[in-house]
């Protein structure tokens, strides 16, 4: 599995350390520190790769019991798959929230196209410098007002769909545990889970 995917290597203090206990939610997600770190080394990824989440540890609890690792790391994996899909939802409704706004600014930019032009057009055009000026000026306000509509529309909505399929794959991102005396592989009955499965060569 790792040979076709990217596998975002972590060292933490255990498993357990990757979840964040403060949080008053009931289900929380995992630390802003960790969280961050692996948005940053997700970003060198290729687009085209899944990712393996590789958490380091410098050793296992002695002594091991499986069932108990299995339950760490699946809380672990969890609390990893709900933060980041409640990011990429987050993103889904910031592009909403984009959309709405660039439907509000679009109207009150045209509302400002039609008056600003309609004044330009009441000077005539054999006016004095001065008069001629303003309508210059006019003319130019009008569609400058239609500058940020445009942008919202084009372009505002773009970063924000990236970090939505990042956020998204990160979520879908399969948890391997290593340390010095073993490794944890993922529990195919469990996406996204992991449990002991041998020493490390």
């Amino acid at each position: 599995m790792k040979g076709n995917a990217a596998v975002l290597s972590l060292r933490v203090k255990s498993p357990d350390a990757c979840i964040d206990r403060a949080s008053a939610l009931a289900e929380p997600g995992i630390t802003a520190e960790v969280s961050d770190r692996l948005v940053e080394l997700a970003r060198t990824a290729s687009r085209s790769q899944a990712f393996v989440i590789e958490l380091v540890v410098d050793a296992l609890p002695s002594p091991v019991c499986d069932s108990d690792l299995r339950a760490v790391v699946d809380a672990a994996a969890s609390a990893m798959k709900r933060h980041f899909r409640n990011m990429a939802d987050g993103h889904t409704r910031r592009i909403a929230n984009n959309f709405q706004y660039a439907r509000f600014s679009s109207l009150m930019g045209l509302l400002c196209v039609v008056i600003m032009l309609g004044c330009a057009q009441a000077i005539p055009d054999g006016a004095g410098s001065v008069l001629s000026s303003i309508r210059e000026s006019l003319t130019i306000f009008a569609w400058v007002a239609m500058w940020k509509p445009a942008e919202l529309w084009l372009y505002a909505h773009w970063p924000e769909r990236y970090w939505r399929r990042l956020a998204g794959r990160l979520a879908d991102a399969r948890v391997v545990v290593r340390c010095e005396g073993a490794s944890l592989a993922p529990d195919a009955s469990s996406p996204g889970a992991a449990v002991l499965s041998g020493k490390a060569g």
